[in-house]
């Protein structure tokens, strides 16, 4: 599954992916902490190694297209 989110403050399009889809919605129900969305998805991920790079990367590329902040 993919989706098309409109983001209304850059006034872009941006397709995005399951994963990407999967954290915006931990995001939204209040899950931040990097472990806990690592662990969450880490069963469909394929295991808790890949899910740590996999997780990262998207989380990286979601703030870099302005769709999340994380503070650090």
């Amino acid at each position: 599954m993919t989706a098309n989110v409109y983001d209304l403050r850059s006034g872009e399009t941006h397709g995005l992916s399951t994963l990407a889809l999967e954290l915006l919605h931990l995001l939204d129900t209040g899950v931040t902490a990097e472990p806990a969305m690592v662990s969450t998805l880490a069963e469909v991920l394929h295991g808790a190694d890949l899910a740590v790079d996999q997780v990262r990367d998207e989380i990286r590329r979601l703030q870099r297209i302005g769709l999340v902040e994380i503070a650090r």
